[in-house]
């Protein structure tokens, strides 16, 4: 049987300083080995449904494989426990690399992250023109993926003596640290419980609150056209901002062991208009997101950021 990561395309020849020129590191080594374990989760899973063992892979997987479709008959081939422990060694020497570099490319990416903000402001006064919408979109953007995103992850948490850049603090604790570390429609200390838990170690599975075959079976007719295009400009506030802060409410309810409501289902998505009719009652209130999740971020970035150009 085939027995090493390159079987699925995966090489501990690219990592992060070849692959995306000087990327951090560290920012990678945490993801790298998540993926990598999620992976074998959901392989350990798919073997048994269709009953392949530890033991049938040991034997080379030949009395099952018949039973797969082609594209899928490399499953019962692959010999997991190599496989983790070459991800595991490449998560090792991955760790083993990280250094001051590292913490200079967080610090560049913070610096022109924040450039992109100030272009942004400092050319809004001017009629609307692709260099503001650009430099502020970037601003935004760059905010979350290559800082908060990779933060969250710890990827820093090894390099930066200071802990401003932790994964346990960043952005979390008070308005003022969200609002200087990472301001968006989400709260990060909830998107941290939807996406570093959930959709990282329950990915395409049905706990996995970002499965869109799941969010998307509720379209029907017409929706399946509109809905695609509406949820790229509305997204983020409409569904993930709300549906994010569930999570993280329902996370705090089953630590502190208390029920969920009677008929609430903590799978589906829940979107803002789904808390105007009334659905998440038991869990938050429409007026308490608007206060703590998005309600800041509205009023800093469309009304006190554009007032000084009315």
């Amino acid at each position: 049987p085939l027995s090493t990561s390159k079987q699925i395309g995966f090489t501990p020849d690219l990592v992060p300083g070849r692959f995306l020129g000087r990327a951090s590191s560290s920012s990678w080594t945490g993801q790298v080995v998540l993926a990598a374990v999620a992976g074998m989760l959901g392989l350990t899973q798919q073997r048994r449904a269709i009953g392949v063992g530890f033991k049938d892979v040991w034997g080379g997987g030949q009395a099952t494989a018949a039973n797969l479709a082609l594209s899928d008959r490399w499953i019962a081939d692959l010999d997991l426990p190599v496989f983790g422990r070459e991800v595991h060694e490449l998560g090792q020497r991955l760790r083993n690399e990280q250094g001051p570099r590292d913490q200079a490319h967080l610090r560049k990416m913070v610096l022109w992250s924040r450039l992109c903000g100030l272009v942004g402001v400092a050319t809004a006064w001017l009629t609307p023109n692709p260099l503001t919408v650009l430099a502020l979109s970037l601003w935004t953007h760059s905010a979350w993926t290559m800082i908060g995103h990779h933060v969250s992850h710890g990827g820093y948490n090894r390099t930066d003596d200071s802990g401003r850049y932790s994964s346990r603090g960043f952005a979390q604790g008070s308005l003022w640290r969200r609002a200087v570390d990472w301001f968006d429609w989400m709260l990060p200390e909830a998107w941290k419980i939807e996406h570093n838990q959930l959709h990282h170690y329950r990915l395409g599975e049905d706990a996995d609150p970002d499965l869109l075959e799941r969010n998307a079976a509720v379209w029907e007719g017409s929706e399946r056209y509109t809905m695609p295009f509406l949820s790229m400009l509305l997204w983020k506030w409409a569904y993930y901002a709300p549906n994010t802060y569930k999570e993280l409410k329902v996370s705090e309810m089953r630590r502190k062991k208390q029920p969920l409501p009677h008929g609430f289902d903590p799978l589906a998505p829940l979107t803002v208009s789904d808390l105007l009719s009334g659905k998440g009652n038991g869990v938050f209130s429409f007026s308490e997101f608007l206060f703590r999740v998005i309600g800041p971020y509205f009023v800093a970035r469309f009304v006190l950021l554009p007032l000084p150009f009315a």
